[in-house]
């Protein structure tokens, strides 16, 4: 069964007649996140490796709209460590390289993660910028199943991007939290409106409306298991107050008679014996003089202390 995670990234990797700036941004945030450079023979060569097939297709029509060139695609079958499958999607010219990190505005140094940061005009209009944060997503991103928790999270290699990347999103006021996992660093959002409005950011409107329908189930069941909650807590007060109020009563009709009592005690003894489950409110209703709940336990008071004052 696919999980929720791998259904919002199915829906962003669907999103069509992107501009090649909105491409240039999502492809860049991919690459932040799950590029490196490779140097050989004096050349040096962009490699792109992730567990997302439909991720890798994606990034060759991009490479090939943006920069005519035709990235090669490496697989790399799972070991007894690594539990997927993995691909390398290559950029080995030199010129497209280069043409790549100017667009990025970075240069070898800074795409080996050492001074991230991310080039402004990759994310100077609204489409770009969800379009990067979308890329961020694909690349490196995860989403709880929202019926068991409310989680989403992108898992970057290096604390100065995942900087970077938190104040981008705090752009949009979606007020990430950052801690490390192992060598790996994750930014992420727990709140289920900031993570309802990241959805909606980066395009994934199915997403979000599923997301919020099962939120809403899950509110209402919430509330029902409270409102259950709160009755059986009421329902166990009720009983364990009605078994001392019983037991009182029982003490002076014993001893006493309850026939001594004055007309107010007695009739409320005897309503309390017949109705066990009643409330205090529900008592003083049945009264032939209806009372309030205080006035009932102020008779209850005189009928503990009628009741201690009587030997056994």
């Amino acid at each position: 069964m696919m999980s929720f995670s791998q259904e919002v990234k199915n829906e962003l990797l669907l999103k069509e007649k992107l501009s090649n700036g909105e491409i240039m941004s999502e492809l860049s945030s991919v690459i932040m996140i799950c590029g490196a450079l490779t140097f050989q023979n004096k050349n040096t060569k962009i490699s792109i490796e992730t567990e997302n097939n439909p991720l890798v297709r994606k990034l060759f029509v991009s490479i090939k709209k943006l920069y005519s060139y035709e990235a090669k695609i490496q697989f790399i079958e799972k070991g007894q460590i690594r539990k997927k499958n993995r691909y390398k999607v290559l950029i080995e010219d030199d010129k497209t390289v280069g043409k790549i990190l100017e667009d990025m505005n970075l240069d070898s140094i800074s795409l080996a993660f050492l001074t991230p940061n991310i080039n402004k005009n990759l994310i100077d209009n609204n489409k770009k910028y969800g379009a990067y944060l979308r890329g961020s997503f694909l690349g490196g991103g995860y989403m709880a199943n929202p019926s068991k928790s409310y989680h989403l999270e992108m898992v970057v290699d290096n604390y100065n991007y995942a900087e970077e990347l938190k104040k981008l999103m705090e752009m949009s006021k979606l007020k990430p939290k950052i801690a490390k996992r192992k060598e790996k660093y994750i930014i992420y959002l727990k709140d289920s409106e900031k993570i309802s409005d990241f959805l909606a950011i980066t395009g994934a409107v199915n997403s979000k409306l599923k997301f919020e329908n099962i939120k809403a189930i899950k509110d209402v069941k919430n509330q029902t298991n409270r409102a259950v909650n709160c009755d059986e807590a009421n329902i166990n007060k009720i009983l364990k107050a009605s078994t001392l109020q019983i037991e009182a009563i029982e003490k002076i009709d014993r001893i006493l008679g309850l026939e001594n009592l004055n007309d107010d005690l007695k009739e409320l003894s005897k309503l309390r014996l017949e109705n066990e489950e009643y409330s205090l409110e529900q008592l003083g209703a049945k009264m032939s003089k209806p009372l309030s709940k205080s006035a009932v336990n102020y008779r209850f008071k005189k009928i503990f202390d009628i009741a201690e004052n009587l030997k056994k």
